[in-house]
């Protein structure tokens, strides 16, 4: 097996201005090579230092689809609710302490933070025991609820599942046709993100076994009710489909990052739209290809036996610009919960280090007087380990190395600030 990759090969990569395929290929490719992730601490993503003092909520914030305003120290990723503190001064962490005798003043930036939605299938074969006591379905809802706390701070996840609950409604292909709503990318989503999960589950829910069967071994409270998982049907179309409209509601807000769907099904869609000359597959791989000019790249991860040898699943990958490599399967083929734990979690951390990279929005006065914290420590300026300008820029900063690993999986709170030099090697 080949060595993970570090963290400054990684953001010295760098995401590509107009498409999100450069900055996910190489990891797809060796997706089984990076080691598992530690659980995170508080972090702010779009974080701005427009004032001296302690930070307020922030008031710009949007609804859940929203980026908030970042301009006057707030960022809407919870809603607008809190604001997620805005300001990181935090009452005097970044007082100049490491700086004896210069005087401070904090520098407006932000971290380039990516917009994520996994659709989910959730169709009737999801609900088959997957590797233990758990189904498909409930194996990946448990990676994604761990990656997304994990990420949270510094990438905005969505989420959506399909198909839709009976009874929520029509599509031209039948019932069982639609997917369901998309939460669009948000900040600190995990609460939304639960919401989806347990909008269908009732008392009995999964906590007799598949659909709520009494006495069948099943876990509880770990899956939708019957309600919701009763269809074969699988509406890749619509559900991709919803996803790029997702994005599309985005449109007023100025994204950082770039964009991704991330995809786990079953097996291959199934159902027919209004046009009589297409086919299930077809329709989502023209979903694939708008979302792609949309400048959404798309990963899929097939799950389960019923995955293997799908050509289609093959074309989805092909189309969305993010292969997995250089032969067939190029999607991601998982058929253990640590097969898919080995596949999407370096996926996610790679999306993820985008954060390792800094907009500062006007140039500092003195270049050589800029400092990054992290929890009020100054970071060390240094281009393997540390944090520098890149190349002819004075507003653009890279974290690399040792550094950027210690904001993936510690994620510190993150001042930038001018007056005084950052410690060298």
């Amino acid at each position: 097996m080949a060595p993970s990759p570090r963290a400054s090969e990684r953001a010295g990569a760098g995401p590509r201005e107009r498409s999100p395929r450069a900055a996910l290929l190489f990891a797809l490719s060796a997706a089984c090579a990076v080691a598992a992730c530690r659980q995170t601490v508080d972090l702010e993503p779009a974080l701005t230092m427009d004032a001296a003092t302690g930070g307020a909520a922030g008031a710009g914030g949007g609804g859940p689809g929203g980026p908030g305003n970042s301009d006057a120290g707030a960022s809407g990723g919870d809603g607008g609710n809190s604001g997620n503190a805005g300001n990181h001064t935090d009452g005097g962490r970044a007082d100049g302490a490491f700086c004896v005798g210069g005087q401070i003043q904090p520098l407006s930036f932000m971290m380039r933070t990516p917009d994520v939605i996994f659709s989910v299938d959730r169709s009737m074969g999801m609900q088959t025991w997957f590797g233990g006591t758990s189904s498909r379905l409930q194996v990946i809802q448990d990676q994604i609820d761990a990656l997304v706390a994990k990420y949270q701070k510094l990438v905005r996840f969505g989420y959506e599942e399909f198909p839709a609950a009976v009874g929520m409604g029509m599509c031209s292909g039948g019932t069982g046709c639609c997917a369901g709503a998309a939460v669009p990318p948000t900040s600190n989503a995990l609460k939304f993100i639960d919401d989806v999960r347990t909008s269908c589950a009732t008392t009995t829910g999964m906590s007799g076994g598949v659909g709520g069967a009494s006495g069948t071994g099943g876990t509880s409270g770990g899956g939708p009710s019957s309600g919701c998982a009763s269809q074969a049907s699988r509406p890749t179309s619509d559900a991709l489909t919803k996803c790029d409209k997702a994005f599309s509601a985005l449109a007023a807000f100025p994204t950082s990052g770039n964009r991704y769907v991330i995809l786990l099904t079953g097996g291959e869609p199934s159902c027919m739209s209004a046009d009589p000359m297409s086919t299930p597959c077809g329709d989502a791989v023209n979903a694939v290809v708008k979302l792609n000019r949309d400048s959404v790249g798309t990963a899929v991860f097939g799950v389960g036996e019923e995955a293997m040898g799908s050509a289609c699943l093959d074309q989805l990958a092909l189309a969305g610009g993010l292969e997995s490599g250089a032969a067939s399967p190029y999607f991601h083929l998982a058929l253990t919960p640590t097969a898919l734990s080995d596949a999407l979690s370096p996926v996610v951390e790679t999306i993820a280090v985008q954060a390792c990279q800094i907009d500062i929005r006007q140039p500092p006065a003195d270049p050589s007087k800029v400092a990054l914290l992290f929890d009020g420590v100054a970071v060390i300026q240094d281009g393997v380990d540390g944090w520098d300008f890149e190349a002819g820029s004075t507003v653009k900063i890279t974290i690399n190395g040792a550094a950027c690993d210690t904001l993936l999986q510690d994620a510190p709170h993150v001042d930038l600030v001018s007056g005084c030099a950052s410690p060298h090697h």
